[in-house]
């Protein structure tokens, strides 16, 4: 993390970083999910999140 400081990112790359990181976020509530409510159906929105072709 320490190589992130001080870089400059143009539009294209943030908006990659954005997706990535939208991504991990939908992950990680779903295994929240999983683990707190037992939920483990994996909707139709974050297969597609996880794949990359939707937000």
């Amino acid at each position: 993390m320490p190589n992130l400081r001080g870089e400059h990112y143009d539009d294209g790359e943030r908006e990659t970083i954005g997706r990535g990181l939208s991504r991990v976020r939908a992950a990680a509530d779903w295994i929240e999910n999983a683990v707190t409510r037992g939920e483990v159906d994996l909707d139709e929105q974050l297969e597609k999140l996880l794949k990359g072709s939707g937000e």
